[in-house]
């Protein structure tokens, strides 16, 4: 039997027969674990972190991608994963639920991987970056991310894509929930910024990120088309500008906090 690598790397996993499927999990773990001891050693070379602890954290993402390839038949089974006339080509819910996975592999691995530095908090945080914009995708993808949302005036637009709000979401996420979980950490090691500082932060980037993932309430108040190129790009820079004032207005108080 003639092995085709091209399509067993680049077909979805759903596609291939059960061959093809051992194969591409071989390569897929291959790949993912060199990595993992690359990473490993990189990170804990001058550190006394515990380089198997920050092995196993690098895994997480492994785990989870083999978690997301045998739970398929069922996620299939409850959600439009693939577009029915191409079954390689991801719907948008498909993207959301996919993205999740890998969300929650980050999660798992920068939570274990700060816990062998000692400050799981600010991983849990970080990690929540990589979680956070999928869940809110997640309950509004009947709603508002969806393919109906590329439907202006009878054309086909960008829409509401989940792949580019999820990149949205995530370089937002680390100038706001990243940064109030940092200042979280920062509190439990050396009591500095207050906690009600702390928490206060925290609460404000999570609804930062929940505006700024709601782009069709956005869309009413803007003066452009969000579903369109141009205007999903004047969106991103907007975005990514307001969180970092955000972010400089919260060093700011935290440096006249300290006094």
């Amino acid at each position: 039997m003639r092995i085709n690598f091209s399509k067993i790397m680049n077909d979805s996993v759903h596609t291939l027969n059960p061959i093809e499927l051992v194969i591409h999990l071989i390569i897929i773990s291959f790949i993912l674990t060199f990595c993992s001891f690359f990473a490993a050693g990189m990170i804990t070379s001058s550190s006394n972190a515990n380089p198997i602890l920050v092995f196993l954290g690098c895994e997480c993402i492994l785990f989870s991608y083999w978690i997301a390839v045998f739970s398929l038949k069922f996620l299939n089974k409850h959600f439009d994963m693939f577009e029915k006339d191409n079954p390689n080509k991801n719907t948008f819910e498909g993207w959301i639920i996919g993205l999740m996975f890998y969300g929650v592999g980050f999660f798992f691995c920068l939570t274990i991987i700060f816990h062998a530095f000692g400050n799981y908090i600010v991983g849990m945080g970080i990690g929540l970056v990589f979680v956070f914009p999928q869940l809110v995708m997640f309950f509004r993808r009947k709603t508002c991310f969806n393919e109906r949302s590329r439907i202006i005036s009878n054309e086909i637009s960008l829409g509401y894509e989940p792949r580019h709000y999820w990149l949205l979401g995530l370089i937002c996420g680390f100038a706001t929930i990243g940064f109030g979980f940092f200042s979280l950490g920062s509190y439990l090691s050396s009591g500095n910024p207050p906690l009600i500082f702390c928490l206060i932060v925290i609460i404000l980037s999570f609804m930062i990120i929940s505006l700024i993932l709601s782009p069709d309430l956005m869309n009413k108040k803007l003066p452009f088309e969000i579903r369109k190129n141009n205007g999903f790009n004047y969106y991103f820079v907007l975005c990514i500008i307001f969180c970092l004032i955000f972010a400089y207005i919260v060093y700011s108080l935290w440096g006249l906090l300290l006094g």
